[in-house]
C-alpha cells in the first residue's frame, strides 16, 4: 500500500549509471504476474521494480554496477528489505491467470540470472540468498528446470559446479547434458569456419584488391550478416563491399540486437551524436561496421573446433601503389589502458602541455572533451565521448572536465575513473571512484611529481 501510495514502485538504470523514478503509479511493469509473494495478483503492490538498460547477453557498464549498489542500499534502508528479498527476474515464474496473461502461462524466463550469482550479488552489496524456490515449492511451476534451480538457488560452490557439468558437444541438441544456453554459448563463442587469404599479393592494405576478394567469397557464402571494424581499414572497405553486392550498411555501430524475427537491429549516433538512431536494413544482406571495443569479445571456448578453409587469392591491377611509410601516430585513444582526458577546466590551448605531462608519468595517452575539440586546441583523433571515440581503459583522469551526457557514454566502462575538478556538483563525480575536489593548476603538478617519485 505504501508503494502504491507513494508511486515509488519502480526504478530505471541506465548505461550512464542515472537512474530514473517513476513516479505515476498507474505505470506498472506488465511483465509482472502470479509468484513469489505467496500467490498474490499483482507484484506491483508489494514490490519495487528496478530495470536495467543493457542486452542479456552482455554484462551491465560499471557505472550500472555502482548505482545498482546506491539504489539498492537506500531501498533497503528505506523500506526494510532483507537481502534474500531482493530477487532476480528470473527467480519470478510466470503465474495465470492474472491481470496480463488470461491463459495458463507456465514458465521462467532467463532475465538477469548473472544477478543470481553470488559474485554479483556481492558486488551490489547483498550477501544472501533467497534460501528455496518458492515456486517450485508451492507447485506453481509445473516442471523445474534442475539446472536453472541450481544456478538460482545454489551455493557459490554449487553454482560452479552447475555449470561446469554441461559438457560441450557439437549438435545442436538439448538433451539432459546439454541445455540450450550451452549451445547458444558454442557457437557465439567460436567460428565455425574461417577463410584464410594467405598471400604476400595482400600484404599491404588496398582497398580495392581487399574489396575484389571479400566480394567473391560473399558472393559465393551468402553470410546474413558482414561486420567490419569502423576503423580506417573498415571505413574504407565496407562501403565499396556494399556497394558491389548491393547490401545496406550502417556505419559506426554502437550496438547489434537481434530481434526474434531474425532481423538485426543496428544502433548509431546521429546529429553529431546527440540522437542514437535505431536501423533494420531491408536488404538479403546487412552490413555493419562497429566502433572498436563498442561490443564485447565472447570468451575464448578451447574445446570448440572450426573448420579453415584456404581461399585462392584474386590479383587486379588496382592502380595503387606504395611509394613509401611515414612515422607511426601516438597511440590511439581507442585502445589506450590509461586516458588522461581535458574538459573545459583548462584556460588555454598551451596548457595542454601540463596534460600531456601526467599522461607521459601514467603512461597513457591524452583525450579531451568535444568543446576544446570544436574550438580547434586539440585535434578530432583525440576526442573522446559518443559523439568521439568510446574508451575502455583499465584507469581514466578526468582534468577539468564536467561530464555531459555523451561523455559519459564514451567512457562508462572504464575501470577506474579519477576526476579533478573546482565544481563539487558536475556529473562527472556521480560516477568517479575517486573525486578530487579542488584547482587542477594546484593538483595536477603535485601528481606529477608525487609519480615520478
Amino acid at each position: 500500500r505504501k508503494l502504491q501510495r507513494n508511486g515509488e514502485a519502480h526504478y530505471l538504470v541506465d548505461e550512464a549509471g542515472l537512474v530514473f523514478r517513476i513516479v505515476q503509479h498507474r505505470r506498472v511493469a506488465y511483465h509482472c504476474g502470479r509468484s513469489m509473494w505467496d500467490g498474490r495478483t499483482n507484484l506491483d503492490l508489494v514490490s519495487i521494480g528496478i530495470e536495467l538498460v543493457g542486452y542479456h547477453n552482455r554484462d551491465i557498464t560499471a557505472m550500472q554496477y555502482r548505482a545498482l549498489a546506491s539504489l539498492l542500499s537506500e531501498l533497503k534502508r528505506i523500506y526494510s528489505i532483507a537481502d534474500e528479498r531482493v530477487l532476480t527476474h528470473s527467480m519470478v515464474a510466470y503465474g495465470a491467470p492474472n491481470r496480463w496473461h488470461r491463459r495458463n502461462h507456465r514458465g521462467r524466463k532467463r532475465c538477469g540470472m548473472q544477478f543470481a550469482r553470488w559474485d554479483v550479488r556481492r558486488r551490489i552489496g547483498l550477501k544472501a540468498q533467497p534460501r528455496f524456490d518458492p515456486d517450485v515449492r508451492a507447485g506453481r511451476l509445473i516442471e523445474a528446470d534442475p539446472f536453472l534451480a541450481e544456478v538460482l538457488y545454489g551455493t557459490a560452490q554449487e553454482q560452479d559446479r552447475a555449470r561446469r557439468r554441461y559438457t560441450v558437444s557439437d549438435a545442436n541438441v538439448i538433451a539432459p547434458n546439454r541445455s540450450a544456453w550451452d549451445i547458444a554459448r558454442d557457437l557465439y563463442n567460436s567460428a565455425d569456419t574461417v577463410y584464410v587469404f594467405d598471400d604476400e599479393y595482400l600484404a599491404t592494405f588496398d582497398a580495392l584488391a581487399h574489396k575484389q576478394n571479400l566480394v567473391s567469397l560473399l558472393s559465393e557464402v551468402q553470410p546474413a550478416v558482414v561486420m567490419f571494424g569502423a576503423t580506417l581499414t573498415g571505413k574504407a572497405l565496407a562501403p565499396r563491399v556494399a556497394t558491389a553486392l548491393e547490401a545496406g550498411l550502417t556505419s559506426n555501430c554502437t550496438a547489434l540486437e537481434l530481434q526474434e524475427d531474425g532481423s538485426l537491429l543496428q544502433v548509431r549516433p546521429a546529429f553529431t551524436g546527440n540522437f542514437l538512431a535505431h536501423v533494420k536494413t531491408r536488404s538479403a544482406m546487412t552490413m555493419v561496421s562497429v566502433r572498436y571495443r563498442a561490443l564485447e569479445a565472447g570468451q575464448k571456448d578451447d574445446a570448440r573446433k572450426g573448420e579453415i578453409v584456404k581461399r585462392d587469392v584474386e590479383k587486379i591491377d588496382s592502380g595503387v601503389k606504395v611509394l613509401g611509410k611515414g612515422e607511426a601516430k601516438p597511440a590511439s585513444i581507442a585502445g589506450a589502458d590509461v586516458v588522461v582526458c581535458a574538459g573545459r577546466g583548462l584556460k588555454k590551448a598551451e596548457d595542454f602541455e601540463l596534460v600531456q605531462q601526467l599522461a607521459d608519468v601514467l603512461g597513457g595517452v591524452v583525450g579531451a572533451t568535444r568543446p576544446l575539440v570544436d574550438d580547434g586546441w586539440i585535434s578530432k583523433d583525440h576526442q573522446v565521448g559518443f559523439s568521439g571515440t568510446i574508451v575502455k581503459p583499465k584507469l581514466y583522469v578526468g582534468v577539468g572536465v564536467s561530464g555531459s551526457p555523451q561523455h559519459l557514454a564514451g567512457i562508462r566502462d572504464s575501470g577506474t575513473i579519477v576526476a579533478i575538478n573546482s565544481d563539487p556538483s558536475v556529473a562527472l563525480f556521480r560516477i568517479a571512484d575517486y573525486a578530487v575536489v579542488g584547482d587542477l593548476y594546484q593538483i595536477v603538478p603535485q601528481m606529477i611529481e608525487m609519480l615520478k617519485k
